[in-house]
């Protein structure tokens, strides 16, 4: 199991062009658009926590289900922005799925609370081709979270790097989704207890920036990996048990 620790806001790119030695990669406007709206709801200019649940919408093998989604969808998405006060959404399922919430959020668009940004969660690289050109018709989808290295732990800086010298599906998807009018948000699992130094984090971030094509990503998100150890003991040993979570100064 990967469990998202915390999103780490990237300084915004107001250059629309970067050239890499591989391609071009431009900004659209409205990929300049879904960055504005990401960036004002992922970081909060008073350094206050921000809340960005994760949805999973499961395909229903039951044909009654499948009718009453919708508006169960509906309903959710609602309670998202008026009663949990989340400040944006990441959505995992097909496109079909998050077509209902997307319509509620736009919906409340000049109302207070306002709609709230969709981030698409990739879970599938091969039909993420067929996905963006879907995504690109549905209003109020800002970004797609994208696995970095098929979600392989990260261990360190250098890890990432060796790792992106030999796999350049990140630069490709990224460019895709820019070029659909989305923004990329890259998802790092970082090795559970690992330490991470400022000049570690600043190292992993140009890192991802090069990987992605030289455009600085919206976002950051950082997992956990599993460590693969199994707690003995009862309650009592896992309360006395030191966190495995990266330690990041």
């Amino acid at each position: 199991m990967m469990t998202p620790l915390f999103f780490a806001a990237l300084t915004l790119s107001s250059a629309g062009l970067q050239r890499t030695d591989a391609l071009v990669i431009t900004e659209s406007a409205r990929a300049q658009t879904a960055r504005s709206r990401l960036a004002e709801a992922l970081k909060s200019p008073s350094k206050k926590l921000t809340i960005h649940p994760e949805l999973v919408l499961p395909e229903p093998s039951d044909p009654t289900a499948l009718l009453l989604r919708a508006s169960e969808v509906t309903k959710m998405s609602e309670m998202i922005r008026t009663r949990a006060k989340a400040n944006a959404v990441f959505v995992e399922g097909t496109v079909d799925a998050l077509i209902p919430m997307a319509k509620e959020q736009e919906g409340a668009r000049g109302n207070f609370p306002g709609p709230l940004p969709i981030i698409y969660s990739s879970t599938d690289d091969d039909s993420l081709t067929t996905n963006l050109e879907q995504l690109q018709d549905v209003e109020g989808v800002e970004g797609v979270l994208i696995k970095c290295f098929s979600g392989k732990v990260i261990g360190s800086a250098d890890d990432f790097l060796a790792e992106a010298k030999t796999d350049s599906s990140l630069t490709e998807r990224c460019s895709a989704i820019w070029e659909a009018g989305l923004q990329p948000i890259p998802e790092i699992v970082l090795a559970a207890g690992s330490e991470w130094t400022e000049d570690d984090v600043e190292k992993l971030v140009d890192g991802v920036k090069e990987s992605c094509g030289g455009l600085d990503p919206v976002s950051i998100v950082f997992a956990t990996g599993e460590t693969g150890e199994e707690v003995e003991g009862g309650e009592e040993e896992e309360e006395n048990e030191e966190p495995s979570t990266p330690n990041i100064e």
